[in-house]
């Protein structure tokens, strides 16, 4: 449709005519990674296609806003990341005193928190090396934070339910699984289907109440290797009132680790544990057994 445009300079009339291209509404749409109806294995294949460029990741420049029991806190924390399953995330105050320390290596996973009450280190190996795990640790393992990240891939040969869509355009993806204990638990992936990426995942017990929930969002494409990694964080644990949002910048992709440093993958000694993995809970508590 042409668009007539009228300037008046000085004394004299001149008509400009400019003939303006009306873009079409499908030019204008939003161009999606993923096709309105796409099935599991198209969309596993995409998320798999982001993961599988990562190797490693890590950042000192994490701001951390939590709230757990009540309290509110804000704490700056590093983050280290290499497949499979090594994984670190310790926060410090500002006069250096640790706060959160939650990670990951090929055998066991922990999480400990200083203001839990009391501060206790819970631990336990991973499912398939334990085979006595439960809700309550699946929650605390970093390895399903490490997936929703775009880091790890995501097996194919899982039973997957679905795709389906809701209400916001989303795509869910829900897969199913049994402890040792009979316990059933259910994992609850959104996908934006234009990013082809998780924008949050769930862990639900067989009641279908929330143990675990992480939001992703305002991801970046990381200048180097093309990939898309989240900029923000939201971690919810209800069960256990905590929840941290984590803000990251200056993620370096693929760096190598410095030897010196590979003790970030060792479990930390702290003076009260539990182990998670057991029927019958153990609590050590190093303070009392060494009085």
């Amino acid at each position: 449709m042409p668009i007539f445009l009228i300037f008046r300079p000085a004394c004299r009339l001149v008509v400009l005519i400019a003939a303006v291209s009306v873009f079409s509404g499908a030019n204008c749409a939003k161009t999606c990674v993923l096709s309105p109806n796409a099935q599991s294995p198209e969309i596993l294949q995409v998320l798999n296609t982001n993961s599988q460029v990562i190797d490693s990741m890590i950042t000192n420049d994490v701001k951390i806003r939590g709230r757990t029991d009540g309290r509110f806190f804000m704490v700056k924390a590093s983050l280290a990341m290499q497949k499979p399953r090594r994984f670190r995330l310790v926060a410090r105050s500002g006069f250096g005193s640790e706060e959160l320390d939650m990670g990951s290596n090929e055998n066991t996973f922990w999480f400990w928190i200083a203001r839990g009450d009391p501060p206790t280190l819970y631990y336990c190996d991973h499912p398939e090396k334990a085979g006595t795990g439960t809700g309550r640790a699946l929650a605390l393992d970093p390895e399903w934070i490490i997936e929703a990240l775009g880091v790890s891939e995501i097996h194919p040969d899982d039973i997957h339910e679905g795709p389906y869509t809701t209400s916001g355009g989303r795509i869910s993806l829900v897969t199913r699984s049994l402890s040792s204990r009979g316990e059933q638990v259910s994992k609850v992936m959104l996908i934006d289907p234009c990013m082809g990426q998780v924008v949050e995942q769930q862990l639900k017990d067989a009641r279908g109440r929330v143990l675990a929930r992480a939001r992703f969002s305002d991801h970046q494409r990381d200048p180097n290797f093309g990939v898309l990694l989240p900029k923000t964080i939201d971690l919810e644990w209800p069960q256990m009132d905590l929840s941290l949002t984590m803000t990251l910048d200056n993620v370096r992709i693929n760096q190598i680790f410095d030897r010196s440093l590979t003790d970030r993958w060792t479990k930390p000694d702290k003076d009260r544990e539990e182990e998670l993995c057991e029927m019958n809970p153990r609590v050590s508590n190093a303070q009392s057994i060494g009085g």
